[in-house]
């Protein structure tokens, strides 16, 4: 059986970008041998006195990836205590993703009322429930879209003050299930969010999600699920505006986004410019207005627009006109929804779900799973082979298409959760700005392995990924000895 021969479907979209990298082939293969040689972090010409990545950090990540999957499994439980708005019947998977539409709302809010502390105080006064951790980790895990929007919308910019907490947070709470919140952090949160600080308890109050509609601006509140499946956690989302009759959905709501972005700060005096969702951050510069601007600029400056005059609204209108059919052919992914996110959260945490099985599959999210300092060494190795995948970025003659094996995604992952300390990492060593796609096609994928297969065994001379089954009870460290005296080739 060939290497990619062993990957299962991964039907997911392409990137736009061969500056950016996919992610996992996630397939049940375990990861490769260990090596007992003391590895050295070399990325490009620059040797590294230590890991940007911990064994610690993976660690605690691995803790948080449990947390996460017990969360799902609750949720998805036929005993699970939730209740469910108008009686809908929901089956499991259906049940999470409207939890899921819940956790971004309180996301949402937090964001807005969370305050910049030291470490110690935000740990006791201002982390967020479970929830709404899981949706900070997985918007954090888009890191271009994670840098961007903290630096082009007001409601993130306090997170981008502070977007390297999570993880350091997470190491020091320790085992989060067994995280219990002071009775004045739950009441801070209450008077934050006007929500419950249990995620469970919070779903017995949100019913129903305030929006604007995008033809006359009135509020409206559609319920979040309705016996037709039209209400806003529902595939097929639909809402009659009761004033203007106008019927709202996700895509009109996205297309109201856009248009604001766009024909927000048209005056030259405006103090403080609004730039459009995937125009800002390049792979080479962090916050490029001058080409931002332009981009917004030679929008506005197209014939269909500029026929009308200098009323908003009736640009409004117009604009919305215009780009009903064709808003697909712009920066279509982060104009879905009416929330100001550039990821569609909810997918985004859904997505990584898969991820979360495999590791729970190979028993790594386990307690105690890697207590051995001999099979600490596993991650070691995951660690060591993360900094070669980054080097193999920095050194290639053109920019690559790498598909990362599950042990590489698990350090890069949290390496993401650095947010702040990424970019500049990504910056220095590589020399760009490394985003991680996890929406790429299943045919681009294996291409894309078989890519970086052949690019790996060139550059350090040993196979990128092996075969091989664990034995029953086998211990981690039993398995990569195994694997380690089967191949004749020094593993990296």
């Amino acid at each position: 059986m060939s290497q990619i021969d062993s990957l299962p479907p991964y039907d997911l979209a392409i990137s736009e970008t061969n500056l950016h990298v996919s992610p996992a082939p996630y397939n049940a293969v375990p990861p490769p041998s260990f090596t007992d040689i003391i590895p050295t972090y070399r990325i490009g010409s620059w040797t590294l006195d230590s890991p940007l990545v911990s064994v610690q950090q993976l660690k605690a990540h691995l803790t948080l990836l449990r947390a996460f999957k017990n969360l799902r499994l609750t949720v998805e439980g036929e005993g699970s205590r939730l209740p469910l708005a108008c009686s809908v019947p929901l089956r499991g998977a259906q049940r999470w993703a409207w939890f899921v539409n819940l956790a971004v709302e309180r996301f949402q809010r937090w964001a807005a009322a969370v305050q910049v502390k030291d470490l110690h105080h935000w740990l006791a006064e201002e982390l967020p429930p479970l929830d709404v951790l899981m949706v900070w980790h997985a918007y954090m895990l888009n890191p271009t879209w994670y840098a961007e929007d903290c630096e082009r919308l007001p409601l993130l910019r306090l997170l981008r003050v502070m977007r390297d907490k999570l993880l350091p947070a997470v190491m020091r709470m320790g085992d989060n299930p067994a995280y219990q919140p002071s009775e004045a952090r739950e009441d801070s949160w209450l008077a934050q969010t006007d929500t419950p600080f249990d995620p469970l308890d919070a779903a017995a109050c949100m019913f129903s999600r305030t929006i604007e509609c995008p033809e006359c601006c009135t509020s409206i509140e559609p319920p979040y699920l309705n016996q037709e499946g039209t209400g806003y956690a529902q595939h097929n989302f639909k809402q009659k505006c009761s004033k203007c009759e106008h019927e709202i959905t996700k895509a009109s709501l996205g297309t109201a986004k856009f248009v604001k972005d766009l024909m927000t700060d048209r005056s030259q005096t405006s103090a403080a410019k609004v730039y459009l969702a995937g125009t800002l951050h390049t792979p080479t510069n962090a916050k490029d207005t001058g080409r931002a601007t332009r981009f917004k600029n030679g929008l506005l400056r197209l014939r269909q627009f500029q026929q009308y005059g200098l009323s908003k609204e009736g640009w409004k209108r117009e604009i919305q006109h215009q780009l009903r059919h064709s808003m697909k052919t712009l920066i279509v992914s982060a104009y879905t929804d009416d929330r100001p996110f550039s990821v569609d959260l909810v997918g985004a945490v859904l997505r990584q779900g898969i991820f979360i099985d495999k590791m729970h599959e190979f028993g790594w999210t386990r307690p105690g799973f890697f207590d051995n300092r001999e099979d600490e060494h596993v991650l070691e190795h995951a660690i060591a082979r993360y900094h070669a995948f980054l080097d193999l970025m920095a050194t290639s003659e053109e920019p690559l298409m790498l598909v990362p094996t599950l042990d590489i995604d698990l350090a890069w992952h949290s390496h993401q959760l650095k947010a702040g300390q990424y970019e500049l990492d990504c910056k220095q060593y590589v020399g760009r700005y490394i985003d991680h796609d996890d929406k790429v096609a299943q045919d681009y994928l294996a291409s894309s392995l078989d890519t970086t297969c052949r690019a790996w065994q060139k550059r350090y001379g040993v196979p990128y990924m092996y075969c091989g089954c664990p034995l029953p009870e086998e211990s981690i460290s039993e398995r990569l000895r195994r694997f380690k005296h089967s191949m004749k080739e020094k593993p990296l």
